[in-house]
């Protein structure tokens, strides 16, 4: 039997957002069987908490955010935690309890190696409780302008195919990366790649309001082909960044290749519609909520607590 995971105790990072620049401190705890990962926004009033799932996902710029609309109306978001649910997916964590003052996860090292080691430091507990798998059974695809992703069936774990265009030269060629997702593969592999972006977007990026927190060491920052201030942790990195899909797939068997991938949303709104008989739709890392709850998108009338 493959059990169920949380953490044994109660452990928690500190840092500033990578986009929104603000501080902020994440505390994980142990979540109970069949919960899944559940963010909860202490520094708001009654402590809203967000699913992840992908009904949970709404569109923001440059970054990975999910919304939970309120009682009253009032949106609730949590922006940029790609890192921490890769993490969590890397060490087999299913249930987690995630406690943030701010809307944005800390950037950290713009890594998920910080996260992966905290909560390996907190211990990691079985409960007892099979876990839940969900396989690819159907090709499932779709291709968004030059982004594509490909999911076939795969009865060995999760396999992830990503190719990653040479960005007009900067990378020197374009970059492939291969891996059968295991703990030990990604904790040595995936978890100390950086964020990476090129110079000529960081103008762009800070005109938008983004990037606040980002620096020349926390962002693997391209001006033409020369790395700005930084050194890369292992080679290819720009392309290792990539397999932080793992987040989107909630213990799913499959042989997964993908190119500039598509918007997330998308891809699992594609992919329930496309082919009924694929499950890998339904929770957004570990979560087991029904696949009927409610879509959550944030409408340009809505009020927004950030």
């Amino acid at each position: 039997m493959s059990a169920q995971r949380t953490i044994a105790h109660v452990a928690s990072v500190s840092g500033v957002g990578l986009h929104s620049g603000e501080r902020c401190t994440v505390t994980f705890k142990p979540a109970p069987a069949d919960s899944g990962i559940t963010f909860v926004r202490v520094d708001l009033p009654n402590q809203p908490a967000i699913p992840s799932h992908p009904d949970r996902l709404c569109q923001r710029q440059r970054r990975t955010a999910m919304v939970l609309t309120t009682v009253d109306g009032l949106d609730v978001e949590i922006h940029t935690p790609e890192h921490l649910l890769a993490a969590c997916q890397g060490l087999g964590l299913d249930n987690l309890t995630v406690e943030l003052d701010a809307v944005e996860l800390p950037g950290l090292d713009g890594s998920a190696k910080d996260f992966v080691d905290c909560l390996s430091g907190a211990g990691i507990a079985d409960q007892g409780v099979p876990r839940r798998f969900f396989d690819v059974t159907d090709a499932v695809s779709i291709t968004d302008g030059k982004s594509s992703i490909v999911a076939l069936p795969y009865a060995n774990g999760l396999k992830i195919t990503y190719t990653l265009d040479d960005h007009g030269g900067a990378l020197k060629g374009a970059q492939v990366v291969e891996i059968e997702l295991t703990g030990d593969v990604f904790t040595k592999q995936i978890a100390p790649a950086r964020t990476f972006c090129m110079a000529k977007e960081v103008e762009m990026l800070r005109a938008l309001g983004l990037g606040k927190g980002a620096t020349y060491q926390n962002t693997c920052v391209y001006d033409g082909d020369r790395l700005i201030d930084n050194e890369l942790r292992s080679t290819p990195t720009s392309s290792r960044c990539a397999p932080a899909i793992a987040k989107t797939c909630c213990w799913c068997r499959s042989s997964i290749a993908a190119s500039k991938p598509p918007n997330a949303r998308k891809w699992f709104s594609t992919s329930r519609r496309s082919s009924p008989s694929c499950r890998i739709g339904i929770p957004f890392c570990w979560s087991t909520g029904s696949p009927n709850t409610p879509r959550a998108n944030a409408s340009s009338g809505s009020r927004i607590a950030r």
